[in-house]
């Protein structure tokens, strides 16, 4: 499985970071230079309409896909430079015989958030098991993504307008398309807590998410229109994909997933 890590030319301390940890688990990785923000001119943020940030996070996780399917890797770990790993992915990387022949996505990222989960898992090596996805959750600091879904996500994705893992895990997307959690998830980002971004881990991509305190970016008028939609008619969304996709209730759960 091939390894990708995100990461800015303005933040080598968190290249290093990662570079370590891999170095750790003998995991080779490709480094993808991430968007910088300051090189987004204001009709392309305009179109988009949202932060510098999370544009251009979704634009550096865009390249990513493409240069997956530039490659000869049937899938790929795409990992966001802050992402901490448990020794045990390693495994998971090197021999990936385990990966499902009907899974699109693997979420290897414990956020903290409960999750609409399946009751049927399979088991996977480490002692871990992947469960379906049935909501929609946030984060994409890690995870495991086909060439088949790469294609599909950058067709839908030209004109984006929303967060990138709100696009990538929403409900809509986890309605069309096979989408596991892999439990416990052997990757957390270090800005999920807000605790622990400190100094060099502070988020290059988005804090807003986590510290309403902190100074936010322009919006344009139209962006905060479509967030305030889009959190309105989040429960009916997820009400129709859960009636769509499941035909019992007792066949899946709201749990929280562990780091570890």
């Amino acid at each position: 499985m091939q390894v990708y890590i995100i990461n800015l030319d303005r933040s080598p301390g968190r290249m290093a970071f990662m570079r370590q940890q891999c170095e750790a688990l003998s995991l080779d990785f490709e480094r993808i230079p991430a968007v910088d923000g300051d090189t987004i001119d204001a009709e392309t943020l305009a179109r988009h309409g949202l932060s510098v940030g999370a544009t251009a996070c979704f634009m550096s996780h865009r390249l990513t896909w493409e240069r997956l399917l530039s490659s000869e890797a049937e899938r790929a770990l795409i990992l966001e430079d802050d992402a901490v790993l448990q020794p045990s992915l390693a495994d998971l990387v090197r021999n990936d015989d385990w990966f499902p022949a009907n899974a699109d996505i693997v979420r290897a990222e414990a956020t903290g958030q409960k999750q609409i989960l399946s009751l049927d898992p399979i088991e996977i090596p480490g002692g871990r098991v992947l469960r379906q996805l049935y909501s929609d959750c946030w984060g994409c600091a890690g995870y495991i993504i086909t060439r088949d879904v790469a294609r599909r996500l950058l067709a839908m994705t030209e004109d984006f307008t929303e967060a990138v893992d709100m696009v990538v895990f929403s409900n809509e997307f986890v309605a069309q398309a096979r989408v596991y959690q892999m439990a416990p998830a052997p990757v957390m980002q270090k800005s999920t807590v807000q605790e622990l971004a400190v100094g060099d881990f502070q988020s290059t991509i988005d804090l807003d998410r986590f510290d309403g305190s902190r100074k936010r970016e322009r919006f344009s008028v139209r962006s905060y229109a479509r967030k305030i939609v889009w959190e309105i008619t989040r429960p009916f969304r997820q009400a129709i994909t859960l009636y769509r996709r499941l035909a019992g209730i007792d066949r899946f759960k709201l749990d929280q997933v562990e780091f570890g």
